[in-house]
């Protein structure tokens, strides 16, 4: 544990130096990934993985660097996790209480959430004018992630009969006409720049088709009931959150990383009048 640690440690200081040279949006990022938000992720997971692992000079440079980052999402799922470790008795109690002892039920809720945050948002909220990119929680880059999802909503009612078995998957980007390097080309939905859904359960419905969908987060849910612990739970409840606001999380490379590190053992320290013991 001790060797992954300092080399993911050592990794991220200079990926993140590279990074100021490199990054896509932001001031600075990883470098390999070049997205602050996406960075932040990975911070984010290995400010996890030295929480499992007592390593508390991980924890205080992790906070750090998402600090740097600015991203605000990766700092929300930051404050969620202390949060969720601070009152996690009483929150597993409240999830009892409320039967969303499954994972498939917060899948549910999430996209419920999702669904009326995005309509609340662009209709409420939006209408008023928005701010400047992160001058406010109202800017440009938060009606942009909700207009997506209005529109990837849209595309499922609209389109049922075809999405029913088949998603767009190849074909993503010239349903939504965006594109990697052309931005001014985007398509204009609602008065902003379109993107891809952010939203990770409604990215995945749209490239994947519903019916297969369906059956991925079934199976999904299954796997992760069986890490869904009370020990687990500050790990559990804020990726989730994360992936309200970033596609990628539920079906690539850091599902995998989030699945291997709920399997980690908690590194717990229990205090003695003589020893300090871990275990």
């Amino acid at each position: 544990n001790r060797i992954i640690y300092i080399t993911g440690l050592i990794s991220i200081i200079i990926q993140l130096i590279v990074g100021r040279y490199n990054t896509i949006n932001g001031k600075i990022s990883l470098s390999i990934i070049g997205d602050k938000n996406f960075s932040g992720v990975v911070i984010i997971l290995f400010f996890m993985y030295c929480s499992k692992n007592k390593f508390f000079l991980g924890e205080i440079l992790s906070v750090f660097f998402i600090l740097i980052l600015d991203s605000r999402a990766s700092l929300l799922t930051l404050v969620l996790f202390l949060v969720v470790k601070l009152f996690k008795n009483t929150i597993y109690v409240l999830l009892q209480r409320f039967r969303l002892n499954k994972i498939y039920k917060l899948f549910i809720l999430m996209f419920i959430i999702t669904v009326s945050i995005s309509y609340i948002w662009v209709y409420k909220v939006a209408i008023d004018g928005v701010k400047e990119y992160q001058q406010g929680l109202n800017d440009t880059s938060n009606k942009m992630r909700f207009v997506a999802n209005i529109y990837a909503i849209d595309l499922i009612k609209n389109n049922k009969e075809e999405l029913i078995f088949y998603g767009y998957d190849n074909d993503f980007k010239d349903i939504f006409s965006i594109y990697d390097y052309e931005i001014d080309l985007h398509r204009r939905f609602m008065g902003v720049r379109l993107v891809q859904p952010h939203n990770s359960i409604l990215n995945i419905n749209i490239r994947s088709g519903i019916i297969f969908s369906l059956l991925y987060f079934y199976i999904l849910s299954r796997i992760i009931d069986k890490l869904y612990t009370k020990d687990n739970l500050e790990y559990i409840l804020p990726y989730l959150f994360s992936t309200l606001f970033l596609h990628e999380l539920l079906n690539r490379k850091f599902l995998v990383f989030w699945l291997i590190l709920l399997c980690l053992p908690s590194n717990k320290v229990f205090f003695t009048k003589k020893y300090k013991i871990k275990m």
